[in-house]
């Protein structure tokens, strides 16, 4: 009797479960985590300088700042949204951080970054991807190379997406691993810093490609649109893809993204910086913009409702389950 056949996308999960365990059970693991850190630092270092090009020592000519401004168009942001890109870079070095800690402490007479395995070789290996992605994109950038910077933005967002829903699901699958462990605050921790803030940096990164697109068709492109055209096309753009994770989020992958709130704050943000920098009553794209940032805004409400009132039943429900149990220890 022949086994069936396995699908690509199986074979592709064998694969990579084959890595992860060998390389779990070798020091390549460790230092995957030592070079996912010091990777990162290579990347905020080299951001700062792309933003400040003065400083570079002639690494960079024009400046990531200094760009965006010259292709500015009606759904640009205005610049104090960005800042959000020092919240999102300051929560990923606390968890490349915690990490590294993680490699010189245990538990239960076990490294403690092996037990549970939450932060799998897998994450490490997308996210260093995405970093890679990140400093070419700097670069290509800075050379004014549009066409190349949209893709390898898309490649960061894809690399992200991916790296959120690798922990996404290691979380479901070792989070009572942490509590029988009375791991809780360490629970908090990696629900905020790691998946709420790679999924953060994930829809911040589509946001910045679909902005680097719309500056492509109104500036690059041999049949160049106009700045309003583009701006309701990115509007519907990301009107759609919102509506699909809001539906997704409510069904299908609700489970692994029920305290995941980051990518409803990012998609506000923006909006309501594009609004403020760009309103205009007789503009259609102003129009779609405060309506999309009004709907988003009562979805992110209610998810916001349905996951602090399912945090205080979980909580209640692991205090009864813990003072049972010391109960039944006790007797």
């Amino acid at each position: 009797m022949t086994s069936p056949k396995l699908t690509v996308g199986q074979k592709a999960a064998k694969s990579v479960h084959i890595v992860e365990r060998k390389l779990r059970s070798s020091p390549v693991f460790v230092t995957l985590i030592v070079f996912t850190f010091i990777l990162y630092l290579a990347v905020l270092v080299l951001n700062c300088l792309a933003v400040a090009p003065h400083h570079s020592s002639g690494l960079f000519q024009h400046g990531t700042v200094n760009v965006a401004r010259v292709l500015s168009f009606n759904f640009m942001p205005a610049w104090w949204t960005f800042y959000i890109g020092a919240v999102i870079y300051l929560l990923q070095l606390l968890w490349v951080t915690y990490s590294l800690v993680l490699t010189c402490l245990e538990v239960s007479q076990e490294p403690a970054y092996l037990n549970p395995v939450i932060l799998s070789p897998a994450f490490y290996i997308f996210f260093n991807l995405s970093s890679v992605f990140n400093i070419g994109w700097l670069f290509l950038w800075d050379k004014l190379l549009h066409l190349a910077s949209f893709m390898f933005l898309a490649c960061i967002a894809l690399s992200l997406i991916l790296t959120t829903a690798i922990v996404a699901s290691r979380m479901v699958m070792f989070k009572d691993t942490l509590i029988d462990q009375n791991r809780f605050k360490e629970l908090k921790f990696l629900q905020i810093t790691v998946v709420n803030s790679v999924a953060m940096y994930a829809t911040w990164a589509v946001v910045c490609a679909l902005l680097n697109l719309g500056m492509i068709l109104v500036y690059k492109w041999d049949r160049q649109l106009s700045e309003e055209v583009t701006a309701i096309l990115c509007v519907s753009v990301l009107a759609f893809m919102s509506l699909v994770y809001v539906i997704l989020d409510s069904t299908l992958i609700a489970r692994y993204t029920r305290y995941c709130l980051t990518p409803y704050v990012v998609v506000i943000w923006t909006l309501a910086g594009s609004v403020a920098e760009n309103y205009n009553p007789g503009n259609l794209s102003s129009i779609m913009s405060t309506f999309f940032v009004g709907a988003i805004s009562l979805a992110f409400c209610v998810k916001l409702g349905l996951t602090c009132f399912r945090s205080t039943s979980r909580n209640g429900q692991y205090t009864l389950m813990k003072t049972a149990l010391e109960d039944d220890c006790a007797n």
